[in-house]
């Protein structure tokens, strides 16, 4: 578990959640974090932190997360992970809004925002909404099957923040961070997936009625990214920045993902 890094580094680590008796909030706290709730003011929970890492969905309205964005820099939060860990933002009105909010009302301040970017989270990844049914053994690919695209596991993802947040805070590595980041656990495409049926479907088309349609449909939006190749991190990425030739972890494949299906 990420956290058990996390309480090596440092002295106390809040989990603030929506529901702190939810069986995921109880999980972590036996795990060392300390259970906090969002209903309580941003100003109480934020008092004494040094990083704040933004996890709440793209379904909490923007407003709130620019609150939390103010909040961090009233009380000189070091470093703000912004709410991504996902793609790059494409057609994502929404989320390219919150970045640029982010960034404006943290300019000039002692708040440095980072953005992660790390692919498709694998334990979501592999079903049929993303067009890979490993059931039936069938792959629906937009325009073509050999695109790669980035998937990270979410036990990575902690373990690449918790580094993060340690090399950005010490003076002799900050510099070695970069505002926006990619890592990637496994880059595969559809024929590397498992050997099956390959349908291709027209990426234009697919991407109108996602342009076309009011509500924002992320597995959609997702699909679009993959096919346009935006999702590909097999040479930009931070890996090596974050785990050193996996000397802190190892990287989850999608072959790992399979085994435990």
């Amino acid at each position: 578990m990420f956290l058990e890094r996390l309480n090596t580094s440092f002295t106390t680590i809040h989990i603030i959640s929506r529901n702190v008796s939810s069986q995921k909030a109880q999980e972590l706290a036996t795990k060392g974090g300390e259970l906090r709730s969002l209903d309580e003011p941003l100003d109480k929970l934020l008092a004494d932190t040094n990083v704040v890492v933004n996890c709440l969905p793209t379904r909490v309205p923007n407003e709130y997360k620019t609150e939390l964005t103010k909040a961090s820099v009233r009380h000189g939060v070091k470093v703000f992970f912004m709410s991504e860990f996902g793609l790059y933002h494409g057609e994502w009105r929404s989320k390219r809004v919150y970045v640029a909010e982010t960034r404006a009302l943290t300019k000039g301040t002692k708040t440095r925002v980072i953005a992660l970017y790390t692919g498709t989270f694998l334990e979501m990844a592999l079903e049929p909404y993303l067009g890979i049914d490993i059931k039936a053994n069938r792959y629906i690919a937009l325009e073509n099957s050999k695109t790669k695209f980035a998937f990270t596991s979410e036990y990575n993802i902690g373990c690449a923040l918790v580094q993060l947040s340690i090399l950005a805070l010490n003076p002799k590595t900050s510099a070695s961070v970069p505002e926006e980041i990619c890592i990637a656990g496994e880059n595969v495409n559809y024929q590397n997936i498992r050997d099956g049926e390959i349908i291709i479907e027209d990426l234009a088309a697919h991407k109108k009625l996602v342009q076309e349609r009011k509500a924002e449909l992320i597995f959609d939006f997702v699909r679009v990214v993959h096919a346009e190749g935006k999702a590909d991190f097999s040479q930009d990425n931070g890996n090596e920045l974050v785990n050193p030739r996996e000397r802190l972890w190892k990287w989850k494949t999608v072959e790992d993902q399979l085994r435990e299906m």
